[in-house]
């Protein structure tokens, strides 16, 4: 049962990194 808070905001900041990289990958075909 890991929900500390810093676990979560890791979690939860390496999933907008993931994200972001995918949107500017699309940014850049276009």
């Amino acid at each position: 049962m890991e929900m500390t808070n810093g676990g979560l905001f890791l979690r939860l900041r390496r999933f907008l990194n993931g994200l972001f990289t995918c949107l500017a990958e699309e940014e850049k075909e276009s």
